[in-house]
């Protein structure tokens, strides 16, 4: 007969893993955050909820461009995200912001002048997000 613990100690720890991540996730209801996308786009706003596969809904959400020092977001209104293209979501503290807010327009003329990519630098929101 198969010994059959390694199996249900696999399934133990994963429910276990699984609990953890979700307990964390309930801590980032209602706060407003940065979620970070495995195509280097970032989307803030406030996050409402999530399900078992990590999808979250995310409300007031924009998209965030930074160029230096300067940044722009354009909304997109309430966004559900896949679990699969995040690859991190912290909580945002504007108030640790050293960037100026400007039109997006005005942002992205200044990119193109200088042959940026329109996507942000994860470092422009390690502070605030406290990373």
């Amino acid at each position: 007969m198969a010994d059959r613990s390694n199996v249900e100690e696999h399934k133990v720890s994963e429910d276990l893993l699984n609990h953890a991540v979700n307990a964390s996730m309930i801590d980032y209801i209602d706060s407003k955050v940065v979620v970070a996308l495995r195509d280097d786009r970032h989307i803030v706003g406030y996050f409402r909820t999530f399900d078992q596969f990590n999808n979250i809904v995310i409300t007031e959400a924009s998209e965030r461009f930074i160029h230096k020092g300067k940044y722009a977001d354009k909304p997109l209104g309430s966004t559900m995200v896949r679990g699969e293209s995040i690859a991190y979501v912290a909580v945002l503290n504007e108030r640790h912001y050293r960037l100026q807010l400007v039109s997006t327009a005005d942002l992205f003329a200044a990119m193109d002048a200088d042959g940026a990519t329109r996507t942000v630098a994860l470092d422009a929101f390690a502070g605030a997000a406290g990373l």
